[in-house]
């Protein structure tokens, strides 16, 4: 066989990959439980991921690939996604990685959401962007209102609606249904790694404990990552974790089929999911 370079053998390994995923992925997954594997189609809805807090706004989804199951009771889906804000001439990347979401019976009164430092959620928007929406047009009016020939004024007055309009894009955007702050952990280990926002501060401190911070860990460990951030809110829990990486593979052209890494790696990437499962109990009807 020839030897490809470039473009064409990262086609040929892409589909080699997937030829062995759709062979043998859900027959592996049939070990793990109740768990349906399926490609390029979205398990949590938009609504969801927006209620969650978690990301910044964006207008265009990327699904890669999606599962659905039940653990001891309780339902998940898992999600490997690209959020992007497209432009006309370009994207910027909101999250791409891998999204948990868990139905719970516990009750979850309000809303609480943890993150890695440097990570954002949509209390911590990328300004940049929405800095960048208002401070070209008052500029532009700024210019205009300074030029005295008639037609500038015209261009003013066009200038101050999309002023007017940015601002209230960005009120949107970034609003949260209920008024939500940064959360004080008596916790000098937390404090270094994580920043935690809540709209009730007793339930926060209640639902944050070291043990659920060593899940977290334990999940950055699993999918071999440092950012991620989670959810709690309307008794449901919405975990991201930020990765480039192409998860859940059985095989590649560079190692032999019968290598045990990518089972044990998809063992360890699914045990971490029922280990948070079990730590939260969601399947007892109590209290968080």
């Amino acid at each position: 066989a020839p030897i490809l370079y470039g473009k064409h053998a990262r086609i040929e390994e892409k589909d080699f990959t997937n030829k062995i995923k759709k062979d043998c992925l859900q027959k592996v997954l049939n070990n793990f439980g109740e768990i349906i594997w399926c490609r390029h189609s979205a398990v949590i809805t938009k609504e969801e991921l927006k209620n969650s807090g978690l990301f910044a706004y964006y207008n265009e989804e990327e699904i890669d690939d999606s599962f659905t199951g039940k653990y001891n009771g309780v339902k998940f889906k898992i999600q490997e996604t690209k959020m992007c804000l497209a432009r006309t001439k370009s994207k910027d990347y909101v999250f791409n990685g891998i999204i948990l979401s868990f139905e719970t019976n516990k009750t979850i009164k309000n809303r609480t959401l943890v993150a890695t430092k440097g990570d954002y959620t949509s209390k911590k928007q990328d300004f940049l962007t929405y800095g960048f929406m208002i401070i070209l047009p008052i500029y532009t009016f700024l210019r205009c209102i300074a030029d005295s020939k008639p037609e500038s004024i015209i261009y003013a007055i066009i200038s101050f609606i999309a002023i007017v309009l940015a601002i209230l894009a960005v009120k949107r955007y970034t609003a949260t249904p209920e008024r939500i702050d940064k959360v004080e952990i008596e916790d000098p280990e937390f404090n270094k790694n994580f920043i935690a926002y809540s709209s009730d501060q007793i339930e926060a401190r209640y639902a944050l404990t070291p043990s659920f911070i060593n899940r977290l860990k334990n999940l950055q460990t699993a999918f071999g990552e440092k950012n991620i951030k989670c959810s709690f809110f309307k008794n449901q829990v919405i975990i991201a974790i930020q990765t480039k990486k192409d998860l859940f593979e059985l095989g590649n052209l560079y190692k032999s089929i019968n290598s045990s890494e990518f089972i044990n790696t998809l063992f360890n990437e699914l045990k971490s999911v029922q280990n948070m499962i079990t730590y939260f109990k969601f399947d007892e009807k109590t209290g968080l």
